[in-house]
């Protein structure tokens, strides 16, 4: 899958473990039709983060 760089990306940090992605960063089709979603931040080890499967709020992510 595609790495995104966390630094390149309008993010806003809620809480401990979630932020906010802006949709219009990342240039995936599944994105397009969202406007903003919550990333589950437990896994994020690093500034690079791989997307492996999302629902309808949450994105579970790996390193």
């Amino acid at each position: 899958m595609e790495k995104i760089n966390l630094d390149t990306l309008d993010v806003r940090v809620y809480g401990k473990s979630q932020l906010m992605i802006n949709e219009g960063q990342i240039d995936k089709q599944y994105f397009r039709t969202f406007k903003e979603r919550k990333i589950d931040m437990r896994n994020i080890k690093n500034d690079f983060i791989k997307i492996i499967s999302f629902g309808d709020s949450v994105f579970k992510l790996y390193v």
